[in-house]
């Protein structure tokens, strides 16, 4: 039962964390991407 409550928990944590991180490298991409049609 403890279990179960923490990965319930742990979850909701671990999918914050890697949009988070999702959403960081799509941002760099992003960035990126504008600096070579600046450049171009």
């Amino acid at each position: 039962m403890l279990g179960l409550l923490l990965d319930m928990s742990a979850f909701p944590l671990y999918a914050w964390i890697t949009g988070i991180r999702k959403k960081k490298y799509a941002r760099e991409v992003y960035d990126l991407s504008n600096e070579i049609i600046r450049d171009a």
